[in-house]
């Protein structure tokens, strides 16, 4: 029983539960996007963060190579060639 303070919140979580892609898993998603040249990726965290214009050929690829290797990713910057 608490006698009527509120309990002190959780410590936070140690910074080593921060996930990262690990080398390997990053090299498969930079194999995977060397054949289309007007992306870039980078990699925040657990994420794969890809900028650049892409027809929508590409645009399939890049994503069915990010579900097959199990990357999280962040498309918002990728656009459409007209």
């Amino acid at each position: 029983m608490y006698s009527g303070s509120t309990p002190p919140p959780p410590p936070p979580p140690p910074a080593s539960l921060t996930t990262v892609l690990d080398e390997a898993t990053q090299q498969k998603v930079k194999d995977g996007l060397k054949d289309i040249k007007a992306v870039t990726v980078t990699f925040d965290g657990e994420k794969a963060v890809l900028a650049g214009e892409v027809t929508k050929a590409d645009r399939m690829k890049i994503m069915q190579m990010l579900a097959a290797a199990k990357v999280k990713s962040d498309v918002s910057k990728l656009t459409d060639k007209k």
